[in-house]
């Protein structure tokens, strides 16, 4: 990612000290880097060139000492330049670079060296089997309240299945 410093009110009020130019390549954002050294401004960064490089057009930014903003470029765009305006004081003071685009050039990533990691193996209890062993004892209890209306099979389905859901919920996966 290309970086590019503006200075603001370092040499007088609504003062910009912009580069020349900057380079980036198609696919990597623009870091600017707005620096203010004196009280808080309103800077508007613009462009009417850039439609075949970015779709970056135009923003109001506030800046109280230090900000960056990005600037992205299209992966797809060409070799060419573009060029960003600097406002402040409402139109008073401009100062414009120029952003050349690099054709992105796609490198090779080194290859890559076999890397066997030994997992340990993790022991896990016969959890679904008291699980199925619960929600069979609920559902025994359920039917019992259901045919003889005795309360206490009410309460103990519930329980029971209050406890398969509790140990559903707090076993690994």
């Amino acid at each position: 990612m290309e970086t590019c410093e503006i200075h603001v009110n370092r040499r007088g009020i609504n003062s910009i000290e912009v580069p020349p130019q900057v380079e980036v390549e198609a696919g990597f954002p623009l870091l600017v880097r707005i620096i203010n050294d004196g009280t808080p401004v309103h800077l508007t960064l613009s462009t009417s060139n850039a439609g075949m490089f970015t779709d970056f057009y135009h923003e109001n930014l506030y800046v109280r000492d230090v900000l960056e903003f990005r600037i992205p470029t299209k992966e797809d765009a060409y070799a060419g330049f573009f060029d960003v305006e600097a406002i402040t004081g409402y139109g008073t003071r401009k100062a414009s670079f120029r952003v050349f685009v690099k054709k992105y050039i796609q490198k090779e990533p080194p290859p890559e060296e076999e890397v066997h990691e030994v997992v340990p193996r993790v022991h896990r209890p016969a959890i679904p089997w008291l699980l199925l062993l619960l929600v069979i004892m609920g559902i025994t209890a359920y039917g019992g309240w259901v045919l003889t209306g005795q309360p206490l099979l009410a309460h103990m389905a519930i329980l029971v299945l209050l406890a398969g859901v509790w140990l559903g919920w707090h076993t690994e996966r």
